[in-house]
């Protein structure tokens, strides 16, 4: 209930729509921490449930950025939130476009990762050249690499993997991926239109 209750405060504030993105893993002393994030299983099955009412709030104006794998949410409930242009998925980790700078000019690869600069701006790098030299190099390529393998063999017969990727890479510092993902033999349609 909090998630409607916070949901309608932030409309009656005056929001035109709604992004919800649910909580990542974050790291303390170098360790993975769950201390803000909701098990995965039980984050569905709550959102399943409150998001008819969450539509009604926001007048359809809203949309789930999908840090989780689709393969964990109702088949029909993704395809739906596909179809009305309702849902975010694959990050920018994965699909690398785009870019961290924190305000030391370090470059992150992930706002959870602040803490682990992979380079900085006069140090690694000087201007947009000698950037897409080091962003090209085989030790960042590497990292990158890493953090977006698959995170479970299940991934790598999944049909919905190019929609999904496996959820936030950074999850699975924290949760075991085989006891959760499974893969999908029947494609994502992708043909169906969406309603934005």
């Amino acid at each position: 209930r909090n998630l409607v209750e916070m949901v309608q405060f932030v409309k009656d504030c005056g929001a035109k729509s709604i992004k919800i993105e649910f909580c990542s893993t974050t790291f303390t002393n170098g360790h993975p921490s769950t201390e803000y994030m909701v098990d995965p299983r039980t984050l569905t099955e709550d959102i399943v449930k409150v998001f008819p009412e969450l539509e009604r709030i926001t007048d359809g104006r809203i949309v789930l950025d999908m840090m989780v794998p689709l393969c964990i949410w109702p088949k029909g409930f993704i395809r739906e939130l596909y179809r009305k242009g309702r849902m975010l998925s694959v990050c920018h980790v994965h699909k690398r476009r785009g870019l961290i700078f924190d305000a030391n000019g370090n470059v992150i690869m992930c706002n959870a990762l602040f803490d682990y600069p992979l380079g900085q701006f006069g140090t690694d790098f000087h201007d947009g050249n000698s950037l897409l030299t080091w962003l090209n190099s085989s030790k960042i390529r590497n990292y990158f690499d890493r953090i977006g393998a698959y995170p479970s063999p299940a991934c790598k017969e999944c049909q919905w993997y190019s929609e999904c990727a496996g959820g936030c890479p950074l999850r699975w510092a924290t949760y075991q991926p085989d006891g959760l993902v499974k893969a999908i033999d029947k494609p994502f349609d992708t043909r169906e239109k969406r309603h934005d």
